[in-house]
Order: structure tokens, then sequence, then C-alpha cells
């Protein structure tokens, strides 16, 4: 997995590729924590290839905790649809997630 940062205007974007790296999760929260509290992160995942669901859960779990640890507020775009049919929206209160409308998830 590689990543990209691009700063914006609302806070960071940050462009998943590749393959989803469940050793990295723990890296990456802790450059989250140390560099990016109580900022606004997009996380792209448009260029992650998918390989299963206990990854990007994992991560989902993560990224979701780090708000109400660390206010770190984040939202993830560019989910392709194999990503889409695992995500239970509730489970996550503290992430946003592009393709939910009110809510609710719209898959089609």
């Amino acid at each position: 997995m590689r990543t990209e940062l691009i700063e914006t205007v609302t806070g960071y974007q940050i462009n998943m590729i590749g393959r989803l790296d469940l050793l990295k999760t723990n890296f990456l929260r802790e450059v989250l924590i140390k560099d990016f509290k109580n900022k606004r992160i997009v996380f792209n995942f448009s260029s992650l290839s998918f390989v299963g669901s206990n990854g990007i859960l994992l991560f989902f779990a993560v990224i979701n905790d780090l708000y109400m640890s660390h206010q770190i507020q984040s939202e993830v775009i560019g989910l392709s649809e194999d990503f889409k049919k695992i995500v239970i929206i509730d489970k996550y209160p503290h992430l946003k997630f592009d393709f939910v409308n009110q809510g609710h998830a719209s898959l089609g």
C-alpha cells in the first residue's frame, strides 16, 4: 500500500493506492495521532484494490475511533462496489462515507 498526502482548503486528502496492508494500519494511526489531531482528512480509496473485508473493516474502526480520541474528522471517498457491500454504516458513527445519503447507504 502506498499513500499520497494532498493539502486541501478544508484539511487533507490521503490517496490510498494498491492493496490495503494491515501491518501499516497501526503505523498510519500513529502518524495521524501525531500530525493530524483536530484536522479533517478525506481518505480516497479509488485506487485501492479489494482484498477482503477484514483489513478494511479494521481500518474503518481505527479511523472512526480517532475522532473520539483525537478529534480527527474523517471521510471516505471512492470506495469500489465490493467495499461498499461490506460497510455497515451504523458501526462507524464518526466516519462519513461519500455514498451515504441521510444516514442510509445508497448502493445503486
